[in-house]
């Protein structure tokens, strides 16, 4: 059962609105419904598929959500804060100009970021990471730094088996990077499904050439120095 539910205007003029500046009309709306768990979902209105966010607290919602409208009064994203954070709630991705502008700059904005905190990090650098994941809901992606000072220490915990240094999962977590996952895990779910597989995989190979591109050339390589990528199960 609904905890409380949001009718957002599919159409209205053309600007930035508070939740509670929308004047309610007689159109139609896209209804978010927020459950007694704190998870927001609702059905995208061009594809018919389901969204649906965990951890959505009612207060932050309602007090926080923005909601925006482009040049010709429709819809084009709904956005509210959480843990001081703008997150996107919703975005309209039906056309297809839309989707390549959104995936571009996506991956521009997380690459650049993701590679200046990799080049924050110091030390010698046996392996650089990438790892990805989707499941139509749940998504992942991240870079992560194998420095060469903790190869002997890992060696050491798996018998001297040394083909667990190709494994990310086996070096500290610290030294891992995370794209912005939320606004990802969103822009997904409110992509036409046929095409969301491959747009995923897209993203994915085109934001690992981005960064690997930023810093590469910087990174002070350990012989040996490899770049693993991939998606894990």
């Amino acid at each position: 059962m609904a905890k409380i539910s949001i009718h957002v205007p599919l159409h209205y003029e053309n600007g930035i609105y508070k939740l509670r500046e929308l004047v309610q009309k007689n159109e139609d709306c896209l209804e978010l419904s927020l459950s007694e768990y704190d998870v927001l979902e609702y059905d995208t209105p061009t594809f018919n598929s389901e969204v649906r966010m965990y951890s959505v607290k009612e207060d932050a919602l309602s007090d926080t959500m923005e909601v925006i409208y482009d040049e010709k009064g429709l819809l084009k994203k709904i956005t509210y804060v959480c843990d001081g954070q703008r997150t996107l709630v919703y975005i309209n991705m039906s056309d297809s100009v839309v989707v390549s502008e959104e995936i571009t700059n996506y991956i521009l904005t997380n690459a650049e970021v993701m590679a200046k905190q990799l080049l924050e990090k110091n030390g010698k650098v046996y392996r650089l990471f990438f790892d990805y994941f989707y499941d139509g809901e749940a998504v992942d992606y991240s870079a992560m730094i194998g420095f060469e000072a903790d190869l002997q220490a890992i060696v050491d915990e798996y018998d001297g088996d040394h083909e667990v240094l190709d494994n990310s999962g086996n070096y500290p977590q610290e030294n891992c990077v995370r794209a912005d996952i939320d606004y990802l895990g969103v822009m997904l779910m409110c992509m036409d499904p046929k095409v969301v597989n491959q747009a995923f995989n897209d993203i994915c190979e085109k934001m690992t050439d981005s960064i690997e591109k930023l810093v590469v050339d910087k990174l002070d390589k350990a012989e040996g120095f490899e770049i693993i990528s991939g998606e894990y199960d």
